[in-house]
């Protein structure tokens, strides 16, 4: 965003919430925009030109920059088309919600225009690449303008996210909407509108759809990991692919135990194998009964994944969007609006609901849900929980305190429901105040805050885009940065780590876990050491990612294709049935090479295996490595016979343009007879 001016831009928005901020989402209560449209093509025929001139027209596209568009320039291309804008920033999860209905719009009116102006509130995504990968994640089509000066948003006159305005042939504007759109409206009023602009259309019907991102993140097993649950007890954790749609189940040493879910969008109860989920993120483990809750985001609804029986449930939510009327639901005989986090406390679960700005409350025993915190209006109010506007909320956490506490996404901030009743700050003062310092009180600013957890009377937050995990105390009201650099996106590990986008964190004995959304990854933090690694998945058949997605088994000496982004190699030696790996002794491996951007990821001499992660430098074209594994081996039958073991694994590569791949050598040794 643009430093000269962003901050009349604030101030004039945030005059117009000192007027009433309730306005966000409300402006067009009385009359919807079907409603206008239907006056709008009721005008008498010898007055509809003369109306039209008098129109406010569309504003100069020539000031900003195109991304995904059929063409590098796009100023006049929606001249003779019914245009559609729509403004938006891609953190906002209403406008995400009318980005998808308006591809799905596009398809089916290839006469119309949609295009989406790029305004984004956090200073996120400010780059092609960024762009790009959101575009990529989200499989967006359509054309991007980047307004990131906001002269286009301030010329046509919009205020808040999300907004679309609608447009004759001729650039006159016919109607705005403010908040989430009615697609089913939008379908029934377009046909009569365009048959009354028909002699001002073109006669051209292509299709105005852009590049067709291809299949993001092709480099890891997860897609972007946004969920984290521990089970203690197990030893073990939990992880939600958003969009790879299944949670995976895992030791922390990175061996995945089970998929839950077929890795295919949908909303399906059943088997573990057989359910499947639409975008899940936050999650909770019921340590005594082996039951795990996970907010289904997408599906809006709330599973239950029952580890005991291997059986898939919907507990709360029929699959459909709730609204502001939304007070109350029973099982599954009513509407959520997208859960984003979930928490438990004896037989009450709390839930996040993030599309109606409100935090629920569920009694497992009678499976009555009703709203504990929030209006339902967005914005950032201090007043008793269910009168208070809230913006966004993302994690829960439970202090021992017994207090809620839950973050603010839109609002970057912290705060809990307390004993009293009373909702309360730990950190942040409005909507749009953002960035990262850490201090007391005020001084405290997030970006973008996710998932957090409970521990040692304090609350570890995820600070998705300062890229780094956040310490607060939250009586006290004072912060501090753990780790990650909130000036730099990343991946690094070691004591200097980066981190792109975490959504969650989770503590387990002396680790915090961490989410690395955008890079794939999970990641741990030592917190006696201050070191970061990352836990490398492997072990499992249910790692692919749906038919034809799973690692490619390469012999060694083969020449390994890598693709210009983060690459994952697991290496893997089979001893057969006769040895095993002396536990009693001491396993090594290096790597050789003068290729940078190679970086161990895991160790697991239990299973003989080691991981990986490649980042290629395209300024070297040094393509080769060596891995030198040094194994003390033993014979099962006969314990005190060891043999000392030097393997190599030599590799060239070369780099491909794909985003990233897996790779998964394995090697069956005999110390009788040496390699096969």
């Amino acid at each position: 965003m643009g430093s000269s001016k962003a901050p009349l831009f604030f101030a004039h928005i945030l005059f117009k919430m000192r007027i009433s901020i309730a306005a966000i989402f409300t402006l067009f209560i009385v009359s919807t925009y079907a409603q206008r449209f239907e006056e709008f093509y009721a005008i008498p025929k010898s007055r509809f030109e003369e109306t039209l001139k008098n129109k406010k027209k569309i504003c100069d596209f020539s000031l900003g920059e195109w991304i995904n568009a059929p063409v590098q320039k796009m100023d006049t291309e929606h001249y003779g088309k019914f245009t559609i804008v729509h403004f938006t920033s891609f953190d906002n999860f209403m406008s995400n919600a009318n980005v998808q209905d308006l591809i799905k719009f596009q398809q089916e009116f290839p006469q119309a225009r949609v295009i989406l102006s790029l305004n984004p509130k956090f200073n996120y995504p400010k780059s092609e690449r960024d762009i790009l990968f959101e575009l990529e994640k989200r499989q967006i089509p359509l054309p991007i303008y980047i307004d990131k000066e906001f002269e286009f948003w301030q010329c046509m006159g919009a205020e808040f996210w999300p907004t679309t305005m609608f447009f004759g042939p001729k650039g006159a504007l016919l109607e705005t909407h403010e908040g989430r759109l009615n697609i089913n409206e939008i379908r029934r009023f377009v046909p009569e509108v365009l048959n009354r602009l028909r002699n001002e259309m073109d006669e051209d019907t292509e299709q105005f759809i852009a590049m067709t991102p291809g299949r993001w993140n092709k480099r890891t097993i997860l897609e972007y990991p946004s969920g984290l649950a521990v089970s203690e007890k197990e030893s073990m954790l939990f992880v939600s692919d958003q969009l790879g749609d299944r949670i995976l189940g895992l030791t922390l040493a990175g061996n995945v135990i089970f998929c839950v879910g077929d890795g295919e969008k949908g909303n399906k109860d059943g088997s573990l194998e057989e359910s499947r989920f639409n975008g899940p993120r936050g999650m909770v483990m019921d340590e005594e009964n082996l039951i795990l809750y996970v907010a289904d985001t997408d599906n809006h609804t709330i599973r239950k994944v029952d580890l005991v029986n291997d059986q898939v449930t919907t507990i709360l939510g029929n699959g459909s969007r709730g609204t502001k009327k939304t007070k109350k639901v029973v099982g599954q005989t009513g509407p959520l609006n997208e859960p984003s986090d979930v928490l438990l406390d004896g037989d009450y679960l709390y839930i996040s609901m993030q599309g109606l700005n409100q935090i629920w409350k569920m009694d497992l025993r009678t499976e009555v849900a009703v709203p504990i915190a929030g209006s339902t209006e967005f914005g950032f109010t201090k007043d008793s929980p269910r009168k208070s506007h809230l913006a966004a909320p993302s994690g829960l956490a439970l202090d021992i305190s017994g207090a809620i506490f839950f973050t603010e996404a839109q609002a970057s901030s912290l705060r809990y429901v307390s004993d009293e009743d009373l909702l309360k700050i730990s950190a942040g003062t409005g909507v749009f105040e953002f960035g990262h310092s850490d201090g007391k009180k005020d001084n405290i600013k997030m970006r973008f805050p996710n998932g957090i957890t409970a521990h040692d009377e304090k609350i570890y937050v995820a600070d998705t885009y300062n890229n780094c995990i956040r310490i607060i105390d939250p009586f006290k009201r004072k912060s501090e940065t753990l780790t990650g650099n909130p000036s730099l996106a990343g991946y690094r590990n070691g004591s200097e780590p980066l981190f792109n986008q975490p959504m969650d964190v989770e503590v387990i004995g002396d680790q915090i876990i961490i989410a690395d959304a955008a890079n794939g990854a999970i990641r741990s933090y030592d917190l006696s050491s201050g070191v970061v690694k990352s836990i490398a998945l492997g072990n499992h058949g249910c790692l692919g990612r749906g038919k034809g997605k799973g690692g490619v088994d390469l012999r060694d000496g083969a020449s390994l294709s890598l693709g210009n982004g983060l690459n994952e190699l697991t290496y893997s030696i089979d001893l057969g049935e006769d040895y095993e790996l002396d536990p009693t002794a001491f396993q090594s491996v290096n790597l050789n090479t003068r290729a940078p951007g190679f970086e161990f990821t895991d160790y697991d001499f239990n299973d003989g295996s080691v991981s990986l992660f490649y980042m290629p430098d395209s300024s070297k074209n040094r393509l080769v490595f060596t891995l030198e594994f040094t194994l003390f081996i033993r014979s099962i039958q006969e314990p005190h016979l060891q043999y000392r073991k030097d393997i190599s694994f030599f590799h060239q590569f070369n780099l491909s343009d794909e985003a990233g791949l897996i790779h998964q050598v394995t090697t069956r040794y005999d110390p009788d007879v040496g390699r096969e």
